[in-house]
């Protein structure tokens, strides 16, 4: 496909469109466990490094991932989610960051914004609807203030991805932009990078425990969870999963790695999670009560309400209860189920 055409699905044009030059791939990760202890660093803590690729491909880990690219004539962010990040890219060269792609419009992933220098200036690309889930997001987040506290609206992204596969060059380096419907959130963004055989993979599926502080999730979420406000869903999730494994990578970054993740380990996150999910949607079908199922499971034992401290937070068995009955609903008024 011709770059005018990849940029049609765009609303800004987009950087240079140089081919990528004498670039090493990465090598195949060994799995990593299902369920990684955290690495240091939390959030808000001393970001550490990790390098794909020398002199090129970095992400650094401070909570939440920060990719970090450098192109021919500057630095290309994956996210920018914990204050200066630009303190460990002067570390690493002395360009400039001109470029932020965001995965999602989570706080943890563009909080960082406000202390990146000259951000109201950068390009910064992202999935549609991301910016008007942030403005949702900073309204709905209002109501804790005293409890958790929000800094100014982020600056808004100013370059648009609207479907899936879209192809570019930005700065010499060579990108697709995936995006395989609600995970995560509504609007989740892939970034694949076909030199190193990477793909930075945002929230939809991650290896490390959110809640380092936190005796964390319940074990039938196996770490992960799902923003319900933002249209994120666990079925969505296993879908981006399965699409995930098409792609010609070795690697994959999340957005709460401890390690490049292997396509043995993002498998293995998602069939855990379906396991119990399809167990619970039995249990629904069977005319168990939402209550009943999560006594069953054990989540009754967890406290309800924001988890993380300031983290919205639904249930597995929520999903898998409601998402169920809706389907039972849609059969029966078809005339399909009596």
């Amino acid at each position: 496909m011709r770059l005018s055409k990849q940029l049609a699905t765009v609303t800004a044009v987009m950087l240079g469109t140089v081919a990528l030059m004498g670039q090493g791939q990465a090598q195949a990760p060994a799995a990593g466990p299902a369920r990684a202890q955290p690495a240091p660093g939390g959030f808000g803590g001393t970001p550490i490094l990790h390098t794909v690729k020398e002199g090129k491909l970095y992400w650094a880990i401070a909570g939440a991932v920060v990719g970090i690219i450098i192109g021919d004539h500057g630095v290309i962010l994956i996210d920018d989610g914990f204050a200066h990040v630009d303190d460990v890219v002067k570390k690493l060269t002395d360009k400039p960051i001109t470029t932020v792609i965001e995965t999602h419009d989570d706080t943890d992933h563009i909080n960082g914004l406000y202390t990146t220098p000259n951000a109201d200036k950068l390009k910064i690309i992202a999935m549609e609807d991301n910016w008007k889930q942030q403005w949702t997001t900073f309204k709905w987040t209002e109501k804790p203030k005293a409890a958790c506290p929000q800094s100014p609206m982020p600056p808004a992204p100013n370059v648009i991805v609207r479907q899936d596969k879209v192809a570019t060059t930005i700065d010499g380096v060579k990108m697709v932009f995936h995006h395989y419907g609600p995970s995560h959130t509504g609007h989740d963004l892939i970034i694949e990078l076909p030199d190193y055989k990477v793909a930075f993979v945002g929230d939809v599926v991650f290896n490390n425990d959110l809640f380092p502080d936190h005796p964390g999730l319940p074990p039938q979420d196996h770490n992960m969870f799902w923003k319900s406000e933002k249209r994120g869903t666990p079925l969505g999730m296993f879908h981006n999963v399965d699409e995930l494994l098409k792609l010609n990578v070795v690697g994959y970054v999340s957005g709460h790695s401890s390690h490049l993740m292997s396509k043995a380990d993002i498998k293995r996150v998602r069939d855990d999670v379906k396991t119990d999910y399809d167990k619970e949607a039995k249990m629904t079908r069977s005319g168990m009560s939402l209550d009943d199922i999560r006594k069953a499971v054990g989540e009754d034992k967890y406290p309800p309400g924001p988890r993380g401290g300031c983290i919205a937070y639904v249930d597995l068995p929520w999903y898998a209860y409601n998402e169920t009955k809706r389907d039972m609903e849609e059969l029966k008024n078809n005339g399909t189920v009596k």
